[in-house]
């Protein structure tokens, strides 16, 4: 006799819930992006040498799933680090149902933060990330490249691995170059997963340096 549906969804969530654990993976000191990021810059056009968008590329190799993108944004490098100093702008705000902030988790760095990130389905999944950012050329008052990276640092092993690095770099006083460079490997997830938060990232960056609301 086959059993139904309704009958088997209980042994299904049971051994969801069995394989999920919870694990703490470190996260190596220092600013170093997480690796190259070989996407090419936005091509000039005929009336903007730095367009205001962002290219990028996506796959999955022996590592993981990932994303490299690089994109140009009409706002000094200060500007737009004060708008990666803000939580909402980088966390992945549609693709999870809530988050929290703890501030100053790490010592030696400009800026550090961790977000405690909720995802509710058939099974919850709860994971952190550990943000780091700091002056990684030229100086605090005149930065000329500022580095961001996180890393999960502890939750559900449904999310095994999860790492990234944003690079800014001061193209001159009014556009900053991003350099994106992403991996990740979780349950039900691939690059479009990676890809989608980063293109959110970036026009959440756009948005908030030029005073407009988050989209």
């Amino acid at each position: 006799m086959r059993a139904s549906a309704a009958a088997v969804v209980p042994f299904v969530l049971a051994a969801l819930i069995a394989c999920q654990h919870e694990e703490t993976t470190t996260f190596p000191p220092g600013l170093a992006p997480l690796e190259p990021d070989p996407a090419p810059p936005p091509a000039a056009t005929s009336t903007d040498q730095y367009p205001e968008s962002l290219d990028l590329q996506q796959g999955s190799d022996a590592v993981s799933n990932y994303v490299h993108a690089t994109g140009y944004v009409d706002a000094p490098i200060e500007q737009v680090w004060t708008a990666m100093k803000n939580p909402a702008v980088v966390v992945d705000r549609h693709n999870i149902t809530s988050y929290t902030v703890d501030w100053n988790v790490e010592t030696g760095y400009d800026v550090s933060f961790r977000t405690d990130y909720v995802v509710d389905g058939i099974v919850d999944v709860d994971f952190d990330l550990t943000w780091r950012e700091g002056v990684y050329g030229g100086s605090e008052a005149n930065p000329t490249v500022v580095s961001v990276v996180y890393q999960k640092t502890y939750g559900s092993s449904f999310v095994s691995y999860m790492a990234g690095s944003i690079e800014l770099t001061a193209v001159n006083a009014n556009v900053t170059e991003l350099q994106f460079a992403q991996r990740m490997n979780a349950t039900e997830t691939d690059s479009n997963n990676i890809a989608a938060w980063t293109t959110e990232m970036f026009a959440s960056i756009v948005a908030t340096v030029h005073g407009q609301p988050l989209p």
